[in-house]
């Protein structure tokens, strides 16, 4: 079996004309890098940023050079802006990040899931780099986040990861949080592919627990003395869902990024290690 990883950073409300904060990311992540190869661990075929504030050229060169820093030590050339929400208040959505390396991956195609009146909707498309801003779909709530998705292959065996950064709101999460084996079988529909290992990720603003429906999701976080280890100054807010298809998940917290004195985040960057056939 071969060794692969996939991590997710919130970014504390990142803007890309920040060229300052992008600069401590980089070293951050290439500490990240180090502490990985030293480690024996694979390094991140693939990067989930949340809580992106532009999903724009700028933006997407800034993720690409952060996450560039953590998958090789230089660019992340293959990058996706998706818009995974917008409130009533804001003047523009919120987008998730997600840059990727095309020797690890053979990514087919992108999506969003969106909450469109009182339901989430899956929004497939073919592109695999660039910006996806919202779609012009009627009664969409622009109250709620959801996910961006990427579909792909590894090694042969089709894959779909989700990043999410979950409403922080009372009740509010729940609303996400409860209807995600639903999204997860709706994803596999809406790229085709029907036995899709699923992966989810993402800040999403809850205590890990599994979910179960139509499809079983169940939570990865890492775990001391029995309790799951905060992402947070107090919360495991950031982990893990994935599928039983997934081989040897074992998921890590790396708390290198989590120190706001710095321009960094106030959440510790986490990832997913598994293993392919």
């Amino acid at each position: 079996m071969t060794a692969l990883s996939v991590m997710q950073q919130n970014m504390r409300c990142f803007y890309p004309y920040s060229m300052d904060r992008a600069a401590v990311y980089m070293n951050a992540f290439n500490l990240i890098r180090q502490i990985l190869d030293n480690a024996g661990r694979p390094r991140p075929m693939m990067v989930g940023f949340t809580e992106v504030q532009s999903g724009g050229p700028y933006s997407q060169n800034g993720l690409s050079q952060i996450a560039g820093r953590v998958m090789s030590g230089g660019y992340a050339n293959n990058v996706l802006a998706i818009a995974i929400g917008q409130t009533a208040l804001s003047n523009w959505p919120e987008y998730v990040g997600i840059a990727y390396d095309p020797a690890s991956i053979t990514v087919t195609g992108c999506g969003q899931v969106l909450r469109v009146g009182t339901a989430w909707q899956v929004f497939a498309y073919t592109q695999t780099t660039g910006n996806v801003g919202m779609p012009q779909a009627q009664n969409l709530n622009m109250d709620h986040r959801g996910l961006g998705l990427v579909s792909g292959t590894i090694g042969g065996k089709a894959y779909i990861f989700g990043f999410s950064h979950n409403v922080y709101a009372v009740n509010y999460p729940a609303l996400l949080m409860q209807a995600l084996p639903q999204i997860a079988a709706d994803a596999r529909q809406a790229f085709g592919q029907d036995d899709a290992v699923i992966v989810f990720g993402g800040d999403f603003n809850c205590n890990p627990r599994n979910r179960n429906g139509a499809v079983n999701l169940e939570a990865y976080s890492p775990i001391d003395n029995g309790h799951y280890i905060p992402t947070t100054n107090a919360h495991a807010y950031d982990y893990w869902l994935v599928d039983d298809q997934l081989l040897v998940p074992e998921p890590l917290i790396c708390p290198t990024t989590r120190n706001v004195t710095l321009g960094l985040s106030d959440h510790a960057a986490v990832i997913l290690q598994y293993a392919t056939p």
